[in-house]
C-alpha cells in the first residue's frame, strides 16, 4: 500500500527539519573546534609563563644548596665566610632579576625601540609611549596609534601572519600598576595574540574600538 502525497510531504518537512538540525550541529562543532584552538594557545602561552618561573626558582634554589644557610653545623670560620658569599651572591641575584624598572622613554630613538621590540614602525605611528626593563632578561613594553591602514602590514612585520582573536587579552593593567600609561583594561573591542620563540616571546592587542588603532605590545626574553 503506497503513501499519500500528503503523508509524503510530512516526510518531506520532516527531512528539512533534520537537514536544517544537523547544519546547526555542524556549525556548533565549527565553534567548539575553534575555542579548543584558542585553549590551546592560551595554555602553551601559559606553559611558557611557567617554565620562567620555575628557571628564576631554579637559579635561587641552586645558590642555596651550594651556600647553606650559617646555621648549619658548622667551623666558625666556615660560617661566617659562608654568611658573606651567600649574601654577596643572593645581592647579585636580586639585583639582576628584580632591580627596579629603568624608564628609558626619553632616550631611545625610533630604530632602538624597533630593535629591542623586533618591529617595524609605520610611518603613522604616533603617540608612543615606551617603558623597559632590564635584568638577567629585557623587557620593552609599547603603546601607540596608527592608521587602520597600516595595522595589517604591522603586525605582518611583527610576525603576526595568522589574523588576531577577538577579544583575546594576553595581559592586563595591572602587570604594570607603576606605568601610568599603561591601561589595556580600559580598551572596549580588542583583538590579540602572542608569538613564541625559543629566544623571545611578544605579546600585542589592538584596541579597535578608538578612531584609530591604539597598539599594546610587550616584547620579552625567554
Amino acid at each position: 500500500m503506497g503513501i499519500s502525497r500528503e503523508q509524503d510531504a510530512q516526510y518531506s518537512e520532516q527531512d528539512a527539519q533534520y537537514s536544517e538540525q544537523d547544519a546547526q550541529y555542524s556549525e556548533q562543532d565549527a565553534q567548539y573546534s575553534e575555542q579548543d584552538a584558542q585553549y590551546s594557545e592560551q595554555d602553551a602561552h601559559t606553559t611558557t609563563r611557567i617554565t620562567s618561573l620555575l628557571t628564576l626558582r631554579f637559579k635561587y634554589r641552586t645558590v642555596y644548596r651550594l651556600f647553606p644557610h650559617p646555621d648549619v653545623t658548622q667551623p666558625a670560620p666556615m660560617k661566617l665566610a659562608t654568611s658573606v658569599v651567600s649574601l654577596i651572591l643572593m645581592s647579585l641575584l636580586m639585583f639582576s632579576c628584580g632591580q627596579a624598572p629603568q624608564r628609558q622613554e626619553k632616550n631611545l630613538n625610533r630604530q632602538q625601540i624597533e630593535q629591542l621590540a623586533r618591529i617595524q614602525l609605520p610611518p603613522s605611528s604616533k603617540e608612543m609611549e615606551v617603558h623597559t626593563e632590564s635584568g638577567i632578561d629585557s623587557l620593552i613594553v609599547l603603546r601607540f596609534t596608527l592608521d587602520q591602514r597600516d595595522l595589517d602590514t604591522f603586525l605582518t612585520s611583527a610576525g603576526y601572519t595568522d589574523p588576531l582573536k577577538e577579544g583575546f587579552r594576553p595581559f592586563s593593567s595591572q602587570e604594570l600598576r607603576d606605568v601610568s600609561w599603561w591601561n589595556p583594561d580600559e580598551a572596549k573591542d580588542v583583538i590579540g595574540g602572542f608569538l613564541n620563540t625559543s629566544d623571545w616571546a611578544s605579546e600585542v592587542m589592538v584596541d579597535v574600538s578608538a578612531s584609530q588603532p591604539v597598539v599594546y605590545l610587550k616584547s620579552y626574553d625567554l
